[in-house]
């Protein structure tokens, strides 16, 4: 009896004890999207951690519900608090009629990773190529962004311009192009069905993080911001941590510490290029859409700046996570479209159907408003 309650007791505090912690990680994760990484930068590890600290703190809650009904109340306000952080994680939102007045415009946003040159995806270029343009054909957007785009050089003549154009029956592009290799160049670009009347870009020549256009769409206007902030930059010992088919000679604790290194490093630039994309996209007076990857997930401080100036289209448009990385970390949604209130969004989809890069592409279909 005396060793049945001992271990009754040992359980009981072991879940108590487990409770506390995923609370306080929890309640940390919440304040990750207001906390500048400027200030406190560990805040946004928990808020990349949300997830998973959710989903912990979920499975906490019938086990303490069984052993101290009390305390277990106090979980369910903790849960009930982070409503706002929750719903930037999880959507509840659908799809809207249009105007039979105005024209729905589909745009398509896409991380490609060099078209996958190097064929992480794919067994060979030639199918790497056909697929995407494949895919071009078939999605049939009116204009498509292209971060970590790729103009190749060699023989082989990889997703060149032309066929891109023929692909998506496209009339115009815009492009601009940072790092050269020997054989690649590498950039974003835009491809659109609509005439270019103005375009330019954001950042310095070899820190580019946003090209824009603007598109004359009938008898308006419409500015399309295609942006690319600062990567993490992993590496091969970064990636075996979530990869066990990736090797690394060093040891856990380096290779996390290497991690943190290189998370802490990239906040300060992201910030720094997210402030300037914004300051120069709220002066636009035109219909305004910002897009692209921002590798920054709905729970950070990024994320923040942006939908605190715009509309979110996935919230809005669409119902679930929405996950747009595919790749082996548990980045989650990391790819968005955000426009002004000049811009009515319809419709939102993550189309993650086929896998061809890292990421999945996301489209959006919408109008402009009278």
């Amino acid at each position: 009896m005396a060793s049945s309650s001992i271990g009754k007791r040992f359980l009981r505090r072991t879940i108590g004890l487990l409770s506390i912690v995923v609370s306080v990680a929890l309640i940390i994760s919440y304040f990750s999207p207001y906390v500048s990484p400027e200030s406190i930068w560990w805040f946004q590890l928990f808020g990349l951690a949300y997830p998973i600290i959710l989903i912990s703190f979920i499975v906490s809650l019938p086990l303490l519900f069984f052993v101290n009904r009390k305390r277990w109340w106090s979980l369910m306000i903790i849960l009930i608090l982070g409503l706002p952080v929750h719903l930037r994680y999880f959507s509840f939102g659908w799809d809207e009629e249009g105007s039979s007045e105005k024209e729905n415009i589909k745009i398509t946003s896409f991380n490609v990773r060099g078209f996958d040159t190097y064929q992480w995806t794919h067994n060979d270029l030639e199918s790497a190529e056909q697929s995407f343009l494949d895919y071009i054909k078939v999605n049939d957007a009116d204009v498509i962004c292209f971060q970590e785009y790729t103009v190749d050089r060699r023989p082989s003549k990889h997703m060149q311009r032309e066929e891109i154009k023929a692909a998506g029956n496209f009339k115009h592009f815009a492009e601009q192009l940072v790092v050269q290799t020997r054989k690649l160049d590498f950039g974003i670009s835009i491809y659109s069905k609509f005439p270019i009347i103005n375009q330019g870009i954001i950042g310095k020549e070899k820190e580019l993080y946003a090209l824009y256009v603007d598109l004359k769409v009938d008898k308006d206007t419409v500015r399309v911001y295609n942006t690319h902030l600062q990567s993490i930059r992993l590496q091969q010992d970064e990636y075996s941590l979530f990869d066990e088919q990736a090797m690394s000679d060093k040891g856990l604790t380096d290779r996390v510490v290497g991690l943190l290194r290189k998370l802490k490093r990239a906040y300060p630039s992201r910030i720094a290029q997210a402030s300037s994309v914004l300051e120069h996209s709220t002066k636009s007076s035109y219909p305004t859409l910002i897009c692209g990857d921002f590798n920054e997930p709905p729970t950070s401080y990024i994320y923040s700046l942006f939908n605190d100036r715009f509309h979110d289209a996935f919230r809005e448009n669409s119902f679930g996570i929405g996950r747009t990385y595919a790749g082996k970390i548990p980045a989650g949604r990391i790819d968005y479209f955000f426009c002004n209130d000049k811009i009515k969004a319809l419709d939102f989809m993550v189309q993650d159907d086929k896998l061809l890069s890292d990421h999945y592409p996301i489209s959006m279909i919408f109008e402009l408003k009278k």
